[in-house]
């Protein structure tokens, strides 16, 4: 089997008003994201999805500058590679470009979905299979309406309640760490949200690295007697030692590095044993390979793993689901077999229309999701329409 053709489109939808993400590097009105599809010789066609960013910022590349160097750079390079060489995709992706491993996880994406149909088998049987035996779940965490910082104190209590008393559910999060917030106010956030879930419901923090040491040290020792699930990423990204410190100071609340996992210092994480769990994103860690890499990396060392990722279609969603379904329950959330542990789906929170009109993960009912068994990443029929040639590049 060859690769003979290589497409990839620009995409571009609102994100729904409720579930705009504020984060303390900018408030987030739009998916930008970037759609690949792969040929073979064989008539088969892989699928994948790679996040991107209007300003070209952080970690993510713009789209422009993503379709270019697929045009330029990666396109070539894969044209006549056998997608089953997936050690080979990636040496020839890495000897293309540098870095930009949310476009080179598009691709690695769009190479399991060919194997998978190739083989007549899902993608998650290939990863390491179905450790649950079963396919509809619960999906375990949904962040807040109008996320963290953006809310009074007084607001945000309010929805949380409202959430899990008339909606049943059974673990809340909230977006926290606004540079120049006082600590007073974060505090008082975190008391009234955990007072008006109540003492059985885990609080999910997460400060995007906006808290710092000294301020995480503070807020933590003055909510202790909260219910606190876990932390996500409270300091730059950079300070590895931060974490560690963390980690040891508060054993009751599990420590996890986000952005640090995939800014470069995921090495450091692991030799240092600096955190309790690494939630890994794993499109934007260069896909399906790299990440089982990392896996294996976190569980010789005993740090717990769970899948994250930013907002996006049903592609990307149903291909970072899969690896929830493989690393199985209890890894970090409730072992509970009917929640799919750590997944967030992120299904809803696109306006219309929808890329995906049949196929992958699908909601199914009342914070129910549905795992598909076809072959591939499962998805059988795309929004054709919205994939507009003009804002797209095709290699040969």
């Amino acid at each position: 089997m060859k690769i003979t053709k290589v497409e990839a489109y620009s995409l571009t939808l609102p994100i729904r008003e409720e579930h705009i993400p504020f984060l303390n590097y900018g408030r987030r009105e739009k998916l930008y994201t970037l759609i690949v599809k792969v040929f073979t010789d064989d008539g088969i066609v892989g699928l994948g999805e790679g996040v991107c960013n209007p300003f070209g910022a952080r970690f993510l590349p713009t789209q422009g500058m993503a379709l270019e160097l697929i045009r330029s750079r990666l396109g070539p390079a894969l044209i006549g590679e056998d997608p089953f060489k997936i050690r080979c995709i990636h040496a020839k992706m890495k000897e293309a470009i540098a870095g930009n491993l949310s476009i080179k996880g598009a691709f690695d994406m769009a190479m399991y979905d060919i194997m998978g149909k190739k083989l007549g088998v899902p993608v998650y049987d290939l990863i390491g299979g179905n450790s649950y035996g079963k396919t509809e779940f619960h999906y375990d965490v949904d962040l807040p309406i109008r996320p963290g910082f953006v809310n009074t104190p007084e607001a945000m209590a309010q929805k949380a309640e409202e959430c899990v008393k008339k909606l049943g559910y059974k673990r809340w999060g909230i977006k926290l760490g606004l540079p120049g917030e006082p600590i007073e106010r974060e505090i008082q956030r975190i008391r009234m949200v955990c007072e008006a879930i109540g003492p059985d419901i885990p609080l999910h923090m997460d400060p995007n690295t906006g808290w710092g040491l000294e301020k995480t040290i503070k807020i933590l020792s003055a909510v202790r007697g909260c219910n606190i699930s876990d932390v996500h990423q409270p300091v730059p990204s950079w300070d590895v030692e931060g974490l560690a410190l963390l980690t040891q100071m508060f054993p009751e609340v599990p420590i996890i590095a986000d952005e640090s996992a995939f800014e470069g210092y995921f090495t450091e994480i692991i030799r240092r044993r600096a955190v309790n769990a690494i939630a890994l994103k794993p499109f934007h860690a260069g896909g399906y390979y790299p990440t089982l890499q990392m896996i294996g990396a976190c569980e010789q060392v005993g740090i717990r793993v769970y899948m994250n990722g930013l907002i996006t279609t049903n592609v990307q969603d149903t291909a970072t689901a899969y690896l929830a379904l493989m690393l199985g329950p209890g890894n970090l959330s409730s072992p509970s077999t009917t929640i799919l542990a750590g997944y967030e789906t992120t299904t809803l929170q696109i306006k219309p229309p929808n890329l995906v009109k049949k196929g992958g993960i699908q909601v199914v009912g009342k914070r129910m999701v549905k795992i598909s068994s076809d072959p591939g990443l499962g998805i059988i029929e795309l929004n054709e329409d919205i994939l507009k040639p003009e804002l797209g590049v095709t290699v040969v």
